[in-house]
């Protein structure tokens, strides 16, 4: 699920291959049914400006859609399940994951730009602030960040034994927020101790909001929803 910018919507995916756009103010109300995919919907993200609402399927198809009306304006199809998908904070590109692959796409046009390599299914991907790198996670644990200037990959996070679930970049870039879903996490040397907040956010019970993170406002407050046995994490992209 996601929030629009100005937290009076609330976008939802489910398994009966719909999206719903809900009143935030009054809970159960529905505003708009999104029809369109035939498959389960994995992935919901309101764009920056809220007019726009980005899904992702496992019928392998992302679409966009009229926040307001619930058209559907666009759709790519990628072949195989959209396990994830993003869109940059301006609005114009586009990022599908799925079995070996982020595909990165034109939002006006849909029309297919680059391709960015994995091993194994992606389970999330997420732009930065400016839309010049990516950040992916697989299923094996690994986190990649991406140069989308060239699509070569600048960092590769390997000392991971767990599946990350969501991850987001910090609004300054800085850092690389990320939540997984089976243990606490252990990095590599290659990343150094931020001083202001642990690796992990560790809990003794499980952690009722997330997987999917969002950063809205002047201040970027994070809103996360729900989830079972989520363990928030952070790696510094800096030293």
């Amino acid at each position: 699920m996601a929030f629009s910018p100005d937290g009076t919507k609330i976008v939802t995916g489910s398994t009966d291959s719909t999206a719903r756009i809900w009143d935030a103010s009054l809970g159960a109300k529905s505003i708009s049914r999104l029809k369109g995919h035939s498959a389960i919907v994995f992935s919901v993200q309101f764009f920056d400006n809220g007019a726009r609402i980005l899904s992702g399927s496992g019928d392998g198809t992302a679409k966009i859609w009229d926040a307001v009306t619930g058209e559907e304006l666009l759709s790519v199809r990628q072949g195989k399940g959209v396990k994830s998908a993003a869109v940059n904070h301006d609005g114009s590109l586009i990022a599908t994951a799925t079995f070996q692959e982020v595909t990165i796409w034109d939002a006006s046009s849909g029309a297919e730009l680059q391709t960015l390599p994995h091993n194994t299914w992606v389970n999330c991907a997420a732009f930065n602030s400016s839309g010049t790198r990516l950040v992916s996670a697989t299923q094996d644990g690994v986190v990649r960040v991406w140069n989308l200037s060239n699509g070569k990959n600048m960092l590769t996070l390997t000392d991971q034994t767990f599946s990350i679930a969501n991850l987001r970049f910090s609004p300054d870039d800085a850092r690389i927020f990320a939540e997984n879903k089976e243990a606490i996490s252990r990095l590599s040397g290659m990343l150094h101790r931020v001083s202001s907040l642990p690796k992990s956010l560790q809990h003794q019970s499980p952690v009722t909001s997330a997987p999917r993170i969002s950063f809205y406002g002047l201040h970027r407050t994070a809103k996360m929803s729900c989830s079972s046995v989520t363990i928030p994490i952070q790696w510094s992209v800096r030293g």
